[in-house]
């Protein structure tokens, strides 16, 4: 039988876990005209649901339009929360491998290097007492 390692306790700023945003350029923004029947998803605060991306209410923008928004693309295994608007930390963990990007009122949690397991530190954030943590330290009202 293999000796368990201890957990080791990590800052996060030690922890490898980095933040992304979303694009912000009302140039590469896209506008409603710019959602497409099926392609790239373009993810919003309604695209977050019980903890996972909620496919059917996803927005879709052509491969072309995806090319051009550098910032906020999502990768596997990544945690979104929302930071604006009527689902303020709502939060999902990316269970899927698809191409996809973020809109301006979200935030990607992204592991750079393992030293946490991306699903503990999703399950760690909807937690009820980080949520309490989080509103008493920012003023805020998590979702």
């Amino acid at each position: 039988m293999k000796d368990k390692q201890p957990w080791k306790e990590v800052g996060l700023i030690d922890s490898g876990i980095f933040f992304v945003d979303g694009d912000r350029s009302s140039l590469r923004y896209p506008s409603r005209e710019e959602f497409v029947d099926s392609g790239v998803m373009f993810l919003n605060a309604e695209s977050i649901k019980s903890g996972r991306i909620n496919l059917k209410a996803v927005n879709h923008i052509a491969n072309e339009k995806y090319d051009q928004i550098k910032k906020g693309r999502i990768q596997k295994e990544d945690i979104l929360l929302t930071t604006r608007g009527n689902g303020i930390g709502d939060c999902a963990f990316v269970d899927i491998e698809e191409k996809g990007i973020i809109n301006a009122q979200m935030l990607i949690l992204r592991n750079k290097n393992n030293i946490i397991c991306p699903q503990f530190l999703y399950y760690y954030i909807t937690l009820d007492s980080t949520k309490n943590l989080i509103n008493v330290s920012s003023g805020l009202k998590l979702n």
